[in-house]
């Protein structure tokens, strides 16, 4: 039996269709924020502007909580820095500094040359999860997880974008 609204009209056909309607919004406004963002890249001065500036874009318009690019040539962790974005809800974490070492699973995008998106249930079970490397009461907590690798203009890894705790929900392959 099909679903019925209070008029009695069938709504099986309104409910998938608006739902696809606030998808392709949700899409069109993202679609809308990266063309606004990627000016904004493209103006900052040095590279260090550069990655905070992604980083902040990315943390804003896929709506998490922390967005992390870290920087890491040749699998040179002793080189790699890190830039952080934070929304208000982890500004206690600001003065995090540790500097990345490649034993997080972000690595794992790294490794791969391929996104890794998880849900926090799924990134607790990971076998590679390290629970924070001993840093757990300076470091933001990790709710949900995607790691997106970073390519160079001849294709060789040059860091990894993550993101954590997507304010609404799990991430999507949207995001």
């Amino acid at each position: 039996m099909l679903p019925k609204g209070q008029d009695g009209h069938d709504t099986s056909h309104s409910s998938g269709q608006s739902t696809l309607d606030a998808l392709t919004h949700r899409h069109a406004g993202q679609l809308k924020a990266l063309a606004a963002a990627s000016v904004r890249i493209s103006s900052a001065t040095s590279a260090a502007a550069t990655l905070k500036q992604i980083t902040d874009e990315d943390q804003q318009i896929v709506g998490a909580h922390l967005a992390a690019t870290h920087r890491v040539s040749d699998a040179n962790w002793k080189a790699a820095s890190i830039v952080v974005s934070l929304s208000e809800k982890y500004e206690r974490f600001a003065a995090f500094s540790i500097p990345p070492n490649g034993s997080g699973i972000y690595r794992r995008a790294i490794e791969a040359g391929q996104p890794l998106r998880l849900t926090a249930s799924e990134l607790a079970a990971h076998p590679d999860w390290r629970g924070l490397s001993g840093c757990k009461a300076d470091h933001p907590p990790l709710r949900g997880l995607v790691a997106i690798p970073i390519s160079g203009r001849g294709g060789e890894s040059i860091g990894v974008i993550m993101l954590s705790d997507k304010e609404d929900g799990d991430f999507t392959p949207e995001d």
